[in-house]
């Protein structure tokens, strides 16, 4: 009985030991092997656009005081692959955005 036990444990300490050291290799590939694919994966930044169709107007407190207003923002995100490299081009782009 107790050999049959010592065989069942041994099985399931490979079978776990097997296991980790799958992941391990998995883990070696991702980040070893494989890190130009993701660090290019980061470097691409993918947005999306959400329209809001009306604001939703002000809460006032009881005095007549604003609570939460609207405020109109702009948001400019650069893409890193696309924007230029060289200072003077990259003044010259923002400042097209800036100027009205």
């Amino acid at each position: 009985m107790k050999n049959k036990l010592n065989k069942k444990a041994l099985f399931v300490s490979l079978f776990f030991c097997a296991a980790f050291l799958a992941f391990i290799v998995l883990l070696f590939n991702i980040q070893i092997l494989d890190s130009s694919d993701y660090s290019y994966s980061a470097a691409t930044v993918s947005s999306h656009n959400v329209s809001v169709e009306a604001s939703r107007g002000e809460m006032l407190d009881t005095n007549g005081n604003a609570l939460v207003y609207n405020e109109q923002i702009n948001t400019v995100i650069f893409d890193a692959l696309s924007f230029p490299t060289e200072n003077e081009q990259r003044n010259t782009v923002i400042l097209a955005l800036i100027k009205p």
